[in-house]
């Protein structure tokens, strides 16, 4: 099936349809149609307007990455990943029309204990899947979590949260050119919000042992509204993994 299904109302009737790896499952449970021509297993997915024009797409990453319509019709594929296992939407080049797909590729799997051997790259797609860039790799690791952090700055545009990269290289933020924007200074799993209502999100490097929380400039702790609740999103209250969701409409 994959890793785990992900519920959005992509027709707007106002009941949910469930995408459970590379089916779609209307509120009831009834298959409405399938991905085509994919191995393995879906190991992420995104739900996004990503062409602009006005719907939700679907965008599916496993032994490809494919985007397509709500109805299930295929807009196109990228097969320049060997094993797509990481996927994320935002304007990480708001010069051009429509999201970018950042995502992950692991091409080198050499599980040692610690994730320390094997390789992987991120890469970036723009609107119609063609190829933006690939990283080229030179250290190990093959457990690198990609996801897309917005308004770390006010007025920024969405960058690239890479982190668990391995052999030393620290959790980072990057561009939609692949510059590194910002590094953070502890290894650990990631997760991002705007914890104050400031309106810029936050990033928490977190292990067993700490959380620290990195801004991207100095913030009064105190909350901007206090006593009123911060709207969450879907991906703060139904966290995985492996990083997954939608982008708002």
């Amino acid at each position: 099936m994959g890793h785990y299904p992900w519920v959005y109302d992509l027709d707007g009737d106002g009941r949910d349809e469930v995408m459970a790896g590379y089916d779609l499952l209307d509120a009831d449970g009834k298959l409405k149609w399938s991905c085509r021509d994919l191995d393995d297993h879906a190991d992420c997915l995104w739900v996004g307007d990503v062409n602009g024009d006005g719907l939700p797409e679907l965008v599916v990453g496993g032994s490809v990455t494919v985007m397509y319509d709500r109805d299930g019709r295929e807009l196109w594929r990228y097969e320049g990943s060997i094993e797509s296992q990481h996927l994320a939407l935002g304007r990480f080049c708001p010069e051009l029309p429509g999201l970018q797909i950042a995502g992950l590729d692991r091409m080198v799997r050499e599980d040692d204990g610690k994730g320390l051997k094997g390789k992987d790259a991120m890469f970036l797609l723009d609107q119609n899947g063609k190829e933006l860039w690939k990283e080229e790799r030179t250290t190990d690791g093959w457990l690198t979590i990609v996801d897309a952090v917005s308004m770390f700055w006010k007025n920024a545009p969405d960058y690239i949260l890479a982190y668990r990269r391995g052999e030393g290289v620290l959790p980072a933020l990057y561009d939609g050119k692949m510059n590194r924007v910002a590094q953070f200074a502890e290894q650990g799993y990631a997760v991002h919000g705007d914890l104050l209502g400031s309106g810029t999100e936050q990033v928490i490097i977190y292990t067993d042992e700490l959380a620290a929380v990195y801004a991207g400039e100095p913030l009064p702790l105190a909350a901007v509204h206090p006593g009123r609740p911060l709207p969450q999103p879907k991906r703060l209250y139904s966290s995985t993994l492996y990083p997954g969701g939608e982008v708002e409409l």
